[in-house]
């Protein structure tokens, strides 16, 4: 899973986890469905008061406002090393309509480890061609924009790492918080003391090659960007956008207008994440007649197998379009 969700109310509690993209409050196992969305309220309260204690927020304060953090979970794997893995912590208040009491809902989002080489991304290589180009330059701004959990991020990371290893360059990263550490990249996270403009301001002191923003979000941020971008430095960043064109209109919004995109743009990547079949279970679907023979297009086993978790899928990978911001696409 990479997502856990717990969430009471507005009578019971239940707990869904997001598996390949999917949320499940089932989960199909040989001896039949372990089923968590019915679970008893105040148990859940009481597991959620305590997820918020890991990460250092006070119960009164998950009740009544919003709360952002994270947390530490230390584990042994299979061959007994111990391990340990950073989670997102967020929680809201909720309505329920248990008498008076109020509700919460908490989200926990694992942190799985990044693909850092961009090969074992799924990507097709005209992207990949169009990201090698693209870091290459000297100045300007490279977006990965696509939905929420779309695997922005990751892509993100593998171009910082063909930065850093391939390039030697002097690669600065700041987020609100890191969701994985790099050997040779300084990574810094931001707050209400030191905010993405401060941060921005001081890097500037340190000569870097590239700055990498998890995201830009508000307009003072995404100007200063912008500004260090015409002074010679590359910027790599995600935005949220549903589509490749939805990408300009989000620069709009956040006070560039076209004349500086068409200046300081250099690459677009929007991306998505599609399930992958499971390679164990699948079954022969339709068959194409080709030039060298008969080929069969696979589809999912509905019963699926312990491999998938009776699923039928199992992974997913990458679905991307690359435009590379050429003088005619400045032009347009």
């Amino acid at each position: 899973a990479s997502d856990i969700h717990l969430e009471n109310g507005p009578k019971n509690g239940m707990v869904r986890l997001r598996i390949d993209g999917i949320l499940y409050t089932q989960i199909p196992t040989p001896t039949g469905p372990v089923d968590f969305s019915d679970l008893d309220y105040k148990t859940l309260l009481k597991v959620a008061g305590a997820l918020g204690a890991s990460a250092g927020v006070d119960y009164e304060d998950m009740l009544n406002l919003p709360q952002d953090s994270s947390l530490v979970i230390h584990y042994k794997n299979t061959g007994r090393e111990n391990l340990e893995t950073r989670v997102r912590f967020a929680s809201l208040p909720r309505k329920t309509e248990v008498g008076d009491q109020r509700g919460v809902k908490v989200t926990l989002r694992l942190n799985q480890k990044m693909i850092t080489n961009i090969y074992e991304l799924g990507l097709e290589p005209e992207v990949i061609e169009i990201i090698q180009r693209g870091l290459n330059y000297i100045g300007g701004i490279g977006f990965v924009v696509g939905g929420t959990g779309s695997g922005k991020t990751n892509i993100l990371a593998s171009m910082h790492t063909i930065l850093r290893k391939g390039y030697g360059k002097n690669v600065m990263e700041f987020a609100d918080t890191i969701e994985q550490m790099f050997d040779g990249i300084c990574q810094t996270e931001t707050d209400v003391n030191c905010s993405e403009a401060d941060v921005i301001k001081s890097y500037l002191r340190h000569d870097p090659d590239a700055v990498v923003a998890s995201e830009v979000r508000d307009r003072e941020a995404t100007a200063k960007l912008v500004e260090i971008a015409t002074a010679g430095k590359l910027i790599l960043s995600t935005l949220h956008a549903n589509s490749m064109p939805g990408v300009f209109i989000r620069l709009e919004k956040l006070g560039i207008d076209r004349y500086t995109q068409s200046e300081t743009l250099r690459f677009v990547i929007f991306t998505t994440l599609v399930r992958k079949l499971c390679q164990k279970c699948r079954i022969k679907g339709f068959r194409l007649r080709g030039v060298e023979g008969d080929v069969y297009e696979y589809i999912a086993n509905e019963k699926g197998c312990a491999y998938c978790r009776y699923i039928g899928y199992r992974g997913r990978t990458s679905i991307a379009e690359a435009l590379c911001v050429t003088p005619q696409v400045a032009e347009w």
